[in-house]
């Protein structure tokens, strides 16, 4: 019995100094709780901004109307140029043309390309003259060929900024809905 207890506190004393070994080599990293120890970080320059959005963003019709879609911009910096890629309810709706809106002053168009059996328009232009502020970058109608719930969205876009010359992401939160009805 002597034996038995000896080997049962040999045990717990072997136990004891191994979790003190491994104690003493894992450290957790201390709670740091104080956000003013942490350094911080001024923004000195604002990022600047490029919003799309599709206007009407929703509208029903009837099938066989036309529905015209104004691609708007709203550019805190000069820009020369635009590429979009829009995606639309090929079986519902039929790309009638594409036409350049009022933001951009004379624009050349670089690219009017349709690609229906992947549901894509590539538009791109070119500036005369830079632009900044809000308008219209493009006009697309479409024809209204079946009832149902169609779509018209803005997958990508590249934006040229005049000052930086660089490419800027922009921000296109929006897709539209519009609803065919039948006859």
């Amino acid at each position: 019995m002597k034996i038995k207890f000896s080997f049962i506190i040999g045990g717990f004393v072997i136990i004891g100094l191994l979790l003190l070994y491994f104690k003493s080599i894992i450290r957790p990293e201390p709670m740091r709780d104080d956000l003013a120890q942490r350094p911080s970080f001024e923004v000195t320059e604002k990022l600047p901004q490029v919003v799309f959005s599709l206007d009407p963003a929703s509208s029903s019709l009837n099938q066989g109307a036309e529905l015209v879609v104004s691609i708007n911009i709203l550019s805190e910096v000069e820009l020369g140029g635009i590429d979009l890629k829009i995606s639309y309810s090929a079986k519902l709706l039929q790309f009638q043309d594409a036409n350049p809106g009022t933001f951009f002053t004379n624009p050349t168009v670089l690219i009017k390309k349709v690609i229906p059996e992947q549901n894509v328009i590539i538009y791109s232009l070119d500036a005369d003259t830079n632009a900044a502020g809000a308008g219209s970058v493009a006009i697309i109608r479409f024809r209204a060929v079946k009832p149902g719930e169609a779509r018209i969205s803005i997958d990508s876009q590249t934006v040229i900024g005049v000052k930086s010359g660089i490419e800027i992401n922009a921000i296109y939160p929006s897709t539209g809905l519009y609803t065919i009805n039948d006859n």
